[in-house]
């Protein structure tokens, strides 16, 4: 095999290495002599079947992740993304998948996912930074700054390269903020945006900024109101989005917001930016009054008891109407919660149930509601099998995560499914509640034996599957 290798005789390379594998000889130079000589052949998917085994054989080859990768990417880009993420679960810091990663979510414009991944683009080396910075930096200037940022605090200051990023830092400040000016004197303050909190990230002289920040939040905030005013509540979404997609902050966004959310009917999405502005005004009894009421006429109850509840505590003229809500909801909370319920919307029923038993913890309706939420789910666990019972015992435990029927129903579920690992964790959560019996123990320790069997036969279950050596996690076991 390797005489022919080294021939330059790429399919009695092969020939004789699959002979050889079909024989149950494996080794690293087998599988890798296959991989080489399938390329050179053009037979690109017996390559990438050799490259995956031996990436998973040596237990993260760089190298073999790369090539597949490589192949993959000009062929079959959601496979290529596919093999990329399985790469970057077990080698997290591996250059080509994260090059390929950035790529693919800058051509997607995929802001949001690039920022909260950053500090994973920053640990390559800084040449890559820089280019992969360039890449974003028209279009989403504000992740280049983060990124030449994250990479800097990596370099601490020191060396060659640490200058070579202080220097392009300015450069890309001084830009940033000639380009968010630009904007703001052309009255598109909106586009400003993303450029002058670039021009914060990596700009030294914060003195220089504070004007254009101050004109750029005033405009917002004046292009805000005026929109509200006009009903033009698509506009105020999308001002206020942008500014918090980027964390830029103006006074009354989160209200204007709320309000705007309002009017388009999305009344669960405003509450959380009402509820955000409530805390930070200027008279916090109003604002949480303000909130209730809102709150009940859009039909959320849960919401209108959290804001009217903060309302009394913040006390001032608002007490006695606050307290009046209040009073006045209280039935038609007992009748939404119970429609919820019947519904089979347990998690809005459960919020509601205990929002009411904060209000009305003297009274046994809230507590009685809460009851019947958890019998309810109960039921469905005993009418459903397999996947559906799983599912509606993993509901419950999010509701109430040490419910003794829920818990051995779901340990039970996810040990058929042979997710040992898990069924372990919920076999010791039931037991730590003291409701069970000694088959819980016997079943801990099943689960640990087939965890230790799966651990001789591969470092993770996954490993061998995508190797070959198995057919499904069955054959891990028996």
């Amino acid at each position: 095999m390797l005489a022919a290798r080294n021939l330059g005789k790429p399919q009695i390379a092969l020939e004789i290495g699959e002979a050889m594998l079909a024989d149950e000889t494996e080794t690293d130079e087998i599988i890798e002599t296959c991989a080489n000589a399938a390329f050179a052949m053009g037979r690109l998917e017996a390559s990438t079947f050799y490259w995956k085994r031996l990436f998973w054989m040596r237990g993260g080859d760089e190298a073999a992740a790369t090539t597949v990768l490589g192949i993959l990417a000009e062929r079959d880009l959601p496979e290529a993304r596919a093999w990329r993420d399985s790469v970057l679960d077990k080698i997290p810091s591996h250059s080509a998948a994260l090059i390929h990663l950035w790529n693919d979510l800058v051509t997607h414009g995929d802001r949001a996912s690039l920022l909260a991944r950053v500090a994973s683009f920053a640990v390559l080396d800084t040449d890559t930074v820089i280019a992969l910075a360039a890449t974003a930096s028209d279009t989403m200037p504000l992740v280049a700054a983060r990124l030449l940022e994250a990479r800097a605090a990596i370099d601490d200051g020191a060396g060659e390269t640490a200058s070579r990023l202080c220097r392009l830092a300015i450069v890309t400040g001084e830009r940033c903020r000639s380009l968010a000016a630009h904007h703001a004197e052309a009255s598109d303050a909106v586009r400003a945006v993303e450029p002058l909190q670039a021009a914060t990230v990596v700009h030294a002289d914060a003195r220089l900024l504070a004007p254009l920040h101050k004109l750029v939040a005033r405009t917002l905030r004046l292009e805000a109101r005026a929109a509200l005013a006009a009903g033009n509540n698509d506009r105020v979404v999308a001002i206020c989005t942008e500014c918090m997609a980027t964390g830029f902050d103006f006074t009354e966004m989160r209200s204007f917001l709320g309000r705007a959310l309002i009017e388009l009917d999305r009344a669960v999405d405003a509450m959380a930016h009402l509820s955000a502005a409530a805390d930070k005004a200027v008279d916090p009894a109003a604002a949480w009054f303000h909130v209730a009421r809102l709150a009940v006429k859009a039909g959320l109850f849960a919401d209108a008891i959290e804001a009217g509840t903060k309302a009394l505590s913040a006390g001032g003229p608002n007490v006695d109407h606050a307290a009046k809500l209040l009073d006045s909801i209280a039935s038609r909370s007992l009748r939404d919660v119970r429609r919820m319920t019947a519904e089979g919307r347990f998690e809005d029923a459960w919020r509601l149930s205990m929002a009411m038993i904060t209000m009305m913890p003297e009274k046994a309706s809230g507590f009685r509601e809460r009851n019947a939420i958890l019998r309810s789910l109960r039921a469905l666990i005993c009418q459903s099998e397999g996947d559906t019972r799983l599912q509606h015992a993993r509901r419950l435990l999010a509701l109430d995560p040490n419910e003794p029927t829920a818990l051995r129903t779901a340990a039970v579920e996810t040990m058929r499914n042979h997710d040992f690992a898990e069924s372990l964790g919920l076999w010791r959560r039931l037991y730590d509640t003291g409701d069970g019996d000694d088959r819980i123990n016997v079943n801990i320790g099943k689960c640990r034996l087939l965890l230790e069997r799966i651990e001789r036969r591969s470092e993770i279950p996954a490993t061998a599957e995508a190797a070959g050596l198995f057919k499904s996690k069955a054959e891990l076991i028996h």
